[in-house]
C-alpha cells in the first residue's frame, strides 16, 4: 500500500510551524501553560495587558496557524495544504513576536 507523503510533510509543516511559534511566545515570556489550549492560548496572547506583541494584523495569521494546528492534533479537518500557509503565517507570526512592545 502506497501512502501519500506529502499528507504527512503538511502536518509535520504545521506542528513545526506551532512549535516555532511557541518557542517565539516562550523568549518574549508568554508561555503556553500546561493546560491551554491553542484556542485559549491564541486569545491570551491577543489581550495580554503586558504589552501582547499580536498586533490587528497578526490576528489573521495567528487564527490561521491556530486553526491549522488544531486540525492536525485533534483531527478536525484535513491537513492538505495547510503546512504551507501555516508556515507563513508562523514565520509572519514569529517576526512580530521578536518586535519589542511599543512604549506609551
Amino acid at each position: 500500500m502506497l501512502f501519500r507523503s506529502d499528507h504527512n510533510d503538511d502536518r509535520d509543516g504545521v506542528r513545526r510551524a506551532y512549535s516555532a511559534f511557541l518557542l517565539a511566545l516562550e523568549r518574549r515570556g508568554l508561555p503556553r501553560t500546561p493546560s491551554e489550549t491553542p484556542d485559549q492560548l491564541a486569545r491570551r496572547v491577543v489581550g495580554d495587558s503586558t504589552g501582547a506583541v499580536i498586533d490587528p494584523g497578526g490576528r489573521a495569521d495567528l487564527g490561521i496557524l491556530t486553526r491549522a494546528y488544531e486540525a492536525v492534533r485533534y483531527g478536525t479537518a484535513s491537513p492538505e495544504h495547510l503546512g504551507q500557509s501555516a508556515s507563513q503565517a508562523g514565520r509572519r507570526l514569529a517576526a512580530l513576536i521578536h518586535r519589542p512592545p511599543a512604549n506609551g
